[in-house]
């Protein structure tokens, strides 16, 4: 059974880049069922745990692999992975909070079914908290409960998650998540990232995707027209949030986001606008 970090990666789910993709060296991670004892090597990393069938998903392996993809069934395999939520809960006890917490934002956000091609989340809020009843008294299920009370559905990324992490542990409002403003017609001017619409700031995380092509020209208009609407626009990048340190213990996550330069940024201009701690 493909499990952990092999799992994560199959499904695409976010982790810290030391572990987001799979590179030569890094062994392939298996899970095979409580009392039978295998051997780890340098290419496979053996798991133990019991799991129920909806902790199975059963995927076409051809694909994904070199992009080759056979013309008869005599070649074609089929892979047992564990499912996106079983991945995230037996991932809680090795990624740093703030990943875990993306990766729980990940599942639970509802996604743009123009570029998914899908209309419901991975997971609810609901399913997660099941799963964690299930693994009651199970390694990790108490730090994934911790987990699960720090996600919320809206995040479009791990920056963003980290984003919003950044401004609880730094103690600013709760700002909305990809809220939408509305022109007089009701035409939709933007989405932004963050919204602390009492105080009439918005805040946008800028990645690299941002500077491709003619984004940021479209990035400067957007600004012109929030300003129209009377928001002040924000932009954060990625030096603004700290980089992530493997093994880092929660606190120090915690300790490290609450004092980044994105909260410096956001609560400057917040205090600006009248917001007072």
């Amino acid at each position: 059974m493909v499990s952990h970090d092999s799992a994560g990666r199959l499904w695409g789910m976010p982790m810290e880049h030391s572990r987001d993709a799979w590179r030569p060296g890094m062994p392939i991670h298996l899970m095979a069922p409580p009392g039978r004892r295998m051997r780890s090597t340098e290419l496979i990393t053996w798991h133990y745990g019991g799991l129920d069938d909806d902790d199975v998903v059963h995927v076409d392996g051809t694909r994904g692999y070199g992009g080759w993809v056979p013309n008869d069934e005599k070649h074609r395999y089929i892979l047992r992975v564990t499912s996106r939520s079983r991945t995230w809960f037996d991932l809680t006890r090795s990624l740093p909070l703030d990943w875990a917490v993306a990766q729980a934002d990940h599942l639970l956000r509802i996604p743009r079914e123009q570029f998914e091609r899908r209309t419901r989340p991975y997971a609810t809020r609901e399913s997660l908290e099941h799963l964690l009843r299930r693994c009651r008294g199970r390694a990790g299920a108490k730090r994934g409960r911790k987990i699960l009370s720090f996600a919320r559905v809206g995040a479009d990324s791990p920056a963003e998650t980290r984003c919003r992490l950044a401004f609880r542990f730094g103690r600013l409002p709760e700002p909305e998540l990809n809220a939408r403003h509305l022109a007089d017609d009701g035409s939709v001017v933007a989405q932004t990232d963050f919204t602390f619409r009492k105080f009439g700031v918005v805040v946008e995380y800028d990645g690299a995707v941002h500077f491709e092509g003619d984004a940021a020209q479209r990035g400067q208009r957007r600004t012109i027209r929030l300003r129209g609407l009377g928001l002040i626009d924000l932009h954060l990048f990625r030096d603004d949030l700290p980089r992530p340190i493997p093994g880092e213990s929660d606190e120090s996550v915690m300790r490290r986001l609450a004092t980044c330069p994105a909260v410096t940024v956001v609560a400057e201009e917040l205090r600006r606008q009248g917001w007072r701690r």
